[in-house]
């Protein structure tokens, strides 16, 4: 099994906490806590279809490729992942020294290299001999799971957007503003949470190397 492979299957709970959390907080929205015990009989309709799409996204959260959850994560089409930008990550994080960073790395930090090549460089050199240290692994990790949240989350989003216009059609009411706030919310604080998890991996895996020189 990959290492991501492994780490994925370690964010299975928290990930699906995350799912239940949001449809939870929603339906709570929707209807208001007296409410949704009062309608039980709605509430279980419209929950069961809600929990059948949460369960969905999760679905697509694991069949979406890796590219397409970062260009929607990082809002970018090229050089996507934050290893391309890892020359200015890391001299912008005042645990690094750039003195210490270009004696070890002269190769990204003392030359220009374009950020189309920063990556692949930051993965085999910097990120690959320190990824099982515990601060690399738990940023990767986080990374991986909110990363994997929004992704489903936003497919979420989209499936909601879609009852919402069908909804006139359909014997299910629309959903209301407020809880559309509500996921749209998560997905913006998971998006945030997984950027700064990897920004961190990307540091984190840059002071570990530093670090492990010095010993």
């Amino acid at each position: 099994m990959s290492r991501e492979k492994d780490l994925k299957s370690q964010n299975t709970v928290p990930l699906t906490a995350i799912y239940v959390g949001t449809l939870t907080l929603m339906v709570l929205v929707q209807w208001g806590v007296l409410e949704a015990f009062a309608f039980t009989d709605q509430l279980f309709k419209q929950s069961f279809v809600m929990a059948a799409i949460t369960s969905f996204g999760a679905l697509l959260s694991h069949i979406l490729p890796n590219s397409v959850k970062h260009a929607l994560l990082f809002l970018r089409i090229s050089n996507v992942l934050p290893g391309h930008r890892c020359k200015t990550l890391c001299a912008n994080d005042q645990r690094l020294s750039m003195v210490l960073l270009q004696e070890k790395w002269p190769e990204l930090f003392v030359h220009d290299m374009a950020e189309v090549s920063q990556n692949a460089y930051w993965y085999k050199e910097i990120f690959s001999p320190v990824k099982d240290t515990r601060e690399v692994l738990q940023a990767h990790r986080s990374f991986l799971l909110y990363r994997d949240a929004v992704s489903g989350l936003f497919v979420l989003l989209t499936a909601m957007l879609l009852w919402q216009y069908l909804a006139v059609y359909v014997s299910l009411s629309s959903l209301g503003h407020w809880s559309l706030l509500v996921l749209i919310s998560v997905i913006l604080l998971c998006s945030q949470a997984s950027r700064q998890s990897a920004y961190r991996m990307v540091t984190n895996a840059a002071a570990v190397g530093i670090a492990a020189k010095k010993i």
